[in-house]
């Protein structure tokens, strides 16, 4: 595979091509933490998921006794027999369909993953198994038959949304199974369910992310929650893109007939399939709030990494009521209790659910919920989409910043989500907006975080993104930070005209960065902006040296040199007049960091 390809051929923002397959990326460090983005290949033989089709009827009015009666690891192991049940001893192609749970049984077992009874407030070990079983089962599912069968677009929807009407290309289902009788009389699977608890999954992931930043005893659960939904995602979305890649001949194989245009929807547009994915659904629950969806899940995306939080805080409200305190609540006035089971008495069995059911009577159902009314805006703001730098607020004074681990964990998952929001934007921008909209405004939000957090997120090693989308959010970020095209004492070179394919394709070249970018400071004096532009500038060196195959010039050294001399020269215009401060001194360290790794990469490409 030609490892170049995105770094000379990527289309522009607007079209989905630029965005959808990382052509030539390097494979990920640990694929089970960067999960790609990437359409399955066609296997007639054998399908990457089984077909499945609900519990029978009598079968499944079985399970829902065992949940009701809070048997869970009973009914797990069950379901977890008809999961294996033909999968891999079959001698049928394709191996017959999976027999699998309904939807609100499905999202009850999402809820044991997460619920602090099952977790982190659990009375005893045998509660947190039932939560370790549930995780297990649900990525079996997932694995098997796919999010697409499994029905999880109506099983993990919020705010009590239908879940009545399934999608499954494989799912085989009575009338009977899709009534209201699929809901379970269990408290778990109606107010103390995730879906009722959260009004949106954005709301959610902004309280997970706040758990990692302040909780993080509370982050070791949400994290595994946060990862296992980002896979569903995933997977929903390469499934419902291989769908309509057969359904609907390819782009390319139509380039030479007139793009068809039409304002039908669903069935007779030609992204139908992607507009029912469940990323799509998670969108679609902000439209029917009125909210403003680009705004919203960057928000969520970009919760709690700056150093002050607090606007954050105001947006995202613990989930559940005590979530984050460690350990069962003592109840003093429980005293010894007899079990008789012929008169209806259980002893301390389903204490726990009654301790969360009486915290939630003290206060109204309603008030803990995430609100985003009447909030503080974030100190930053999204620029327009259009020529010139964006328009940012003027920072305010760096201060030291300590990156916890927790954080640092969610540098991945938030890399991940973003792809998807990307692909969304660039196939459906009637759903999200447009893709450089999307493109500009997570390149402010990540150039108002500390120095820390802007390298995890930008650095070529450190960021787990498809290497187009990467290199796009890299081009879109240094245009902001050097100077406007033939500006400044001396005239920056037009990459239009150095490179005008590379350039128009939004990537990046070797000419390009010799000549436009290397050798010039930032067109700001502080010595944070220099030294996020020299971040950028040494992740823009390594993907022309490991994937461009771009040899090594003097000329190259020379650029490299001379912009490091620039941008010593323009902090230290600023520190006649400077405090002092231990962020100007970090900022002033990571430039002196970023200038050795750029001498160091020079001196390693001079010898290959």
């Amino acid at each position: 595979m030609d490892q170049s390809s995105s770094l000379t051929s990527l289309d522009g923002l607007s079209t989905p091509e630029s965005y959808y397959t990382a052509k030539g990326s390097r494979s990920p460090v640990n694929s089970a933490d960067t999960t790609a983005i990437s359409t399955p290949v066609k296997d007639e033989e054998n399908p990457p998921y089984r077909d499945a089709q609900l519990i029978p009827h009598e079968l499944r009015q079985n399970c829902q006794i065992h949940l009701e009666e809070q048997l869970y690891l009973q009914t797990i192991h069950l379901f977890q027999g008809f999961l294996s049940d033909g999968n891999k001893l079959s001698t049928t192609r394709p191996p017959p369909p999976a027999i699998i749970p309904t939807p609100s049984q499905l999202a009850l077992l999402n809820t044991l993953t997460i619920h602090p009874l099952y977790t982190n407030r659990a009375p005893e070990r045998s509660y947190q198994h039932i939560s370790t079983h549930a995780f297990a089962y649900l990525r079996g599912l997932v694995y098997t038959v796919g999010p697409v069968n499994a029905n999880l677009r109506q099983a993990f929807s919020f705010s009590g949304s239908d879940r009545g009407t399934g999608r499954g290309r494989g799912l085989n289902s009575s009338s009977d199974d899709d009534s209201d009788s699929d809901w379970t009389g269990n408290k778990l699977a109606t107010v103390q369910s995730i879906w009722r608890r959260a009004p949106d999954f954005w709301s959610a992931l902004g309280w997970a992310f706040q758990c990692a930043s302040a909780h993080p005893h509370r982050w070791r659960t949400w994290k595994h929650w946060v990862h296992f939904m980002i896979e569903v995602l995933e997977k929903d979305w390469d499934e419902l893109k291989l769908q309509e890649d057969q359904e609907y001949p390819r782009r390319e194989q139509l380039a030479g007939s007139p793009p068809q245009k039409t304002k039908k929807k669903y069935k007779d547009h030609p992204h139908h399939k992607l507009r029912q994915s469940l990323i799509v659904s998670y969108i679609d629950d902000l439209h029917k709030q009125r909210k403003q969806p680009l705004r919203e899940v960057m928000r969520a995306l970009m919760a709690f990494l700056d150093v002050d939080s607090a606007a954050d805080a105001v947006f995202y409200k613990e989930i559940f009521h005590g979530e984050t305190e460690i350990g069962p609540r003592k109840n003093k006035r429980k005293r010894a209790q007899m079990v008789d089971l012929e008169n209806d008495q259980f002893g301390d069995y389903l204490d726990g659910m009654d301790d969360f059911e009486s915290e939630e009577e003290e206060r109204d159902d309603s008030a803990g919920l995430p609100t985003t009314t009447k909030a503080p805006r974030r100190g930053r703001r999204a620029a327009g989409v259009g020529g010139g730098a964006s328009k940012r607020q003027p920072k305010k004074e760096t201060t030291a910043f300590q990156l916890s681990d927790s954080v640092a964990e969610t540098i991945t998952l938030r890399h991940r989500i973003f792809r998807l929001l990307s692909n969304v934007a660039a196939f459906l921008p009637d759903k999200l907006g447009d893709v450089s909209e999307l493109y500009q405004m997570f390149s402010d939000r990540i150039r108002g975080l500390p120095l820390p957090t802007f390298k995890l997120f930008v650095g070529y090693h450190t960021a787990k993104l498809p290497e187009d989308q990467h290199v796009s959010l890299l081009s879109i970020m240094i245009d902001d930070l050097l100077p406007g095209v033939g500006s400044g004492s001396e005239k920056r070179p037009d990459p239009e005209k150095v490179d005008p394919r590379t350039a128009k394709a939004n990537g990046i070249s070797g000419q390009m960065l010799e000549k436009c970018y290397l050798p010039f400071a930032s067109n700001r004096v502080a010595a944070e902006d220099n030294a996020q532009l020299s971040i950028v500038l040494e992740s823009m060196l390594w993907y022309i040296y490991a994937e461009a195959g771009y040899e090594y010039t003097d000329d190259l050294r020379k650029a490299v040199e001379k912009g490091i001399k620039a941008r010593e020269d323009k902090i230290r215009r600023k520190a006649a007049t400077s405090d002092g401060s231990g962020g100007d001194k970090l900022a002033r360290e990571a430039l002196d960091r970023s200038a050795r790794s750029l001498r160091a990469l020079v001196d390693v490409w001079s010898l290959t």
